[in-house]
């Protein structure tokens, strides 16, 4: 009785264990994520220490190599950050960008437009296509970028936007566009005539050759985007 009880009971314990290590091993995967996800936005250097894939931290730690030009590392991060996640909006972005400090304008403009497709609340993106799109005249497509800026960060609108609108609107090429698109009475529309006066005053030259007083939403931006 005991010769054959004894395997029995060594085959048991052994299933015990394997189960309490596969346990343990599970709370560590799901405790581990959950962590590092916490550090993600403040500790993003301690965040891919706990998970090396952590595509918040990824892309905090790209942002912050692309403000300090090392292009090179911010590109190896926000691709790892796309292998994760081949949709996120912030690491086509950061790609247009790079592409973009390049010169490499094909590349940029497929990168932008492929991070509005999937976010039109990444409004770096849409910026950078607006000023483009109005510097080739390209007006029906700036006048679109301007409306989708203004309907999700309004608070651009006097400093980033209108500027731009007030230019294309003194456009005769563009005049009766602009005019279409404003009969529709989109919601910033008032904001638009509000701020008119003073943006026309600062359009004389192109969006990219004006001036910005320094820290205003212009500047924060073309800082980032230009």
């Amino acid at each position: 009785m005991s010769t054959v009880s004894a395997p029995i009971y060594g085959s048991q314990t052994l299933k015990r264990v394997l189960f309490a290590a596969l346990a343990a091993g599970l709370v560590w995967e799901v405790t581990s994520r959950t962590f590092a996800a916490f550090l993600a936005n403040f500790a993003p250097e301690q965040a891919l220490h706990i998970h090396s894939q952590q595509s918040t931290a990824l892309l905090k730690l790209a942002q912050m190599k692309l403000g300090a030009s090392d292009d090179k590392q911010a590109r190896r991060m926000a691709e790892q950050a796309l292998l994760r996640d081949p949709l996120n909006a912030q690491a086509l972005r950061i790609l247009g960008q790079i592409a973009d400090r390049s010169k490499d304008g094909p590349r940029s403009w497929q990168f932008m437009q492929a991070s509005i497709r999937h976010s039109l609340n990444e409004s770096l993106a849409v910026v950078w296509l607006m000023y483009r799109s109005a510097e080739r005249r390209d007006y029906a497509a700036a006048m679109y970028y301007a409306d989708v800026l203004l309907r999700t960060r309004p608070q651009l609108g006097s400093e980033v936007v209108i500027p731009v609108l007030a230019r294309i609107a003194e456009d005769k090429e563009a005049v009766v566009a602009f005019k279409e698109m404003l009969s529709r009475d989109p919601p910033w529309r008032a904001q638009f005539f509000d701020a008119l006066p003073g943006s026309r005053t600062s359009t004389a030259a192109s969006p990219r050759s004006r001036t910005e007083r320094p820290g205003s939403a212009v500047a924060e931006h073309k800082e980032r985007v230009l």
